[in-house]
């Protein structure tokens, strides 16, 4: 019997406003997440997702900078509170290494991961 290297590849693509849900869903778990603010906007950033915010009773808005890494926990910890199926082996999975993000679209990012 040969023994045969299987690589699993996954594509998710989620618009900026699932991405910003998931990240306020990620910092509410977690306590992060001011009180008393309004999203003002969201954009993608050289390293990360940035979301502005405005605190009621301030003027100017605050920037939150969300790193790749953080916005990848993000949307796991969201796609497992909406349940979205992901497809089981019955194994346990490599671990995977952040190589690549890129914008696909203004309001779309694409992160690719490879086995570590």
């Amino acid at each position: 019997m040969t023994n045969l290297l299987m690589h699993d590849s996954r594509r998710l693509v989620l618009p900026l406003d699932t991405t910003v849900d998931a990240l306020i869903e990620f910092d509410r778990a977690h306590r992060r997440w001011p009180e008393r603010v309004t999203l003002h906007g969201a954009r993608l950033g050289p390293s990360g997702v940035v979301i502005s915010v405005r605190q009621s009773g301030q003027e100017a808005p605050i920037e939150r900078t969300y790193s790749l890494a953080i916005v990848a926990a993000a949307i796991i910890h969201y796609c497992a509170k909406m349940r979205v199926p992901v497809p089981k082996n019955g194994g346990p999975r490599p671990p995977l290494r952040l190589v690549a993000s890129d914008p696909v679209a203004e309001d779309v990012i694409r992160l690719t991961y490879v086995p570590a």
